[in-house]
Formats: C-alpha cells, sequence, structure tokens
C-alpha cells in the first residue's frame, strides 16, 4: 500500500521539477519581424509637380522698366523742347547800400538733349524785350523797365536776345545734378560761366532750375557800375547780377 502512494508522489515531485527549469518563453522574439514590416510599410516621399506662375501686369511693367533703364545706359538720345509759357528767368540786382530790384524775363525758345541719362547738350533764348520789375508798380515800374531796355543797360533795341549755350555737363555726387560749364551771349559779348542745375524728370517732360551769378561788366552793361566809372556814391550798383532759371520742357 505505501509503495502505490510513493510512486505517484515521486512522479509528481519529478513534474513539478521539470516546469520549474523549463526556459522562460521568448514570444518577444518576433518584435524585429513586425519593426521591418512597419519600416516597409512607410511610403516614400513622392515630388509634386510645381506649376509656372504666369507672367503678371506688375512683372511685365518692372520688365519695361528693366528694359528702359536698358535703353538708357545703351545711349538712346532724347531731346526736350523748352515750354516757353512755363519756363522763366528771374533777376535779382543790388546796391551796396541795400536797395535792391527784382524781376522776370521770358524764355523765347529752347531745347536740352540727354544721351541716355546723361545730360550732353542744351541752349536756350532769353526775350530781353519782356524784362519786367516785381518789386515796382505803375509809373515806377514803367521808368525802371524802360531805363533797364535802354542802351545803360542792356540796349534791347539793338540787341533784343540773349543766349546761353552748354558746353559741358558733368554729374555731381548728387543724384539728377549737373556741374555745367556754357557760354552765355549778352549785347554780343560772350562769356564762359559755371553753375550748378538740377533737373527732374517726369512722365514725358523735364524740369532744370539753376541759380547763375554773372558780372554784368562783362557785358559791357555800364550803368552805375564801379568798374567803369568812379565816385559813384549811392548810384553805385553791384556788378554782380543774379539769375534763377526754370526751364520746363517736353520730350519731343
Amino acid at each position: 500500500m505505501v509503495r502505490k502512494l510513493i510512486l505517484p508522489l515521486v512522479l509528481l515531485v519529478t513534474l513539478a521539477m521539470l516546469v520549474a527549469c523549463a526556459p522562460e518563453s521568448t514570444a518577444p522574439a518576433a518584435a524585429p519581424q513586425a519593426e521591418e514590416s512597419a519600416a516597409e510599410s512607410v511610403a516614400e516621399p513622392t515630388a509634386v509637380p510645381v506649376e509656372e506662375a504666369e507672367p503678371t501686369a506688375e512683372a511685365g511693367e518692372e520688365a519695361a522698366a528693366e528694359s528702359d533703364d536698358a535703353a538708357a545706359a545703351a545711349g538712346e538720345t532724347a531731346t526736350y523742347v523748352v515750354d516757353t509759357e512755363a519756363s522763366v528767368v528771374e533777376w535779382y540786382g543790388s546796391k551796396p547800400i541795400g536797395a535792391s530790384e527784382a524781376g522776370t524775363v521770358d524764355i523765347a525758345s529752347g531745347a536740352l538733349t540727354f544721351d541716355g541719362d546723361q545730360l550732353v547738350e542744351g541752349s536756350f533764348v532769353i526775350d530781353m524785350g519782356s524784362i519786367e520789375t516785381t518789386t515796382q508798380s505803375g509809373g515806377m515800374a514803367n521808368q525802371l523797365v524802360g531805363h533797364l531796355a535802354s542802351d545803360d543797360f542792356f540796349g534791347v533795341e539793338t540787341y533784343p536776345t540773349a543766349t546761353l549755350v552748354i558746353k559741358s555737363a558733368t554729374p555731381t555726387d548728387m543724384a539728377n545734378q549737373y556741374a555745367v560749364v556754357a557760354d552765355l551771349t549778352i549785347k554780343a559779348t560772350t562769356q564762359e560761366i559755371e553753375f550748378i542745375t538740377d533737373v527732374v524728370v517726369g512722365e514725358g517732360t523735364l524740369t532744370a532750375t539753376a541759380d547763375i551769378i554773372v558780372n554784368r561788366a562783362e557785358f559791357d552793361v555800364r550803368y552805375g557800375s564801379g568798374s567803369f566809372f568812379s565816385d559813384l556814391g549811392d548810384d553805385l550798383i553791384s556788378d554782380e547780377m543774379e539769375m534763377t532759371v526754370t526751364l520746363v520742357t517736353n520730350q519731343s
């Protein structure tokens, strides 16, 4: 009876020992295969075709502006004709004692020529018979204008016009500004003068302004000049004559 009980007990103990010594499950070893499958399932990026933008109106205008700049750089010649109604010369004269007179005189004709964006030529004609005063009125104005037109000053009957002809124009460090050398002719006497002119370009228009100082004695304008007469006292008039020129032009 005892043997019958011992034998099953030994079998149970042996089975328990075998279970205890069995290796742990290796199920996680399948993970690398799962990772490889996941990697294979990731889609590679696909190149998306980029459509070219159609040209816009602004792009066309920019291209046209670049074309105009290229043409200017290439040296296209453009002539601007003086608008005589809008252009004028303002003059100013004074005495050493402090008195002064000012007025205007009309521009009869003129033109400026550009090679690309470079001023290369220019001239204008002044109508000396149009001289006016802006500091006097009535009879005093008539007296002053008559005296200026007489042989004491500009001899308008004999010399009805004055001219300015540009000889050279050199760009300065300032944009749209030139150092100009020109021949000024008054009373059939020509003298070389120098001045600075500023240019403003618009749509088919161009405006040039300049302040010019000349010595009237060099043009044989003698009245009240200390260069020709002495002991003039209060009748002495400065030889320096100032002019502000405004040329308004239109492209021809």
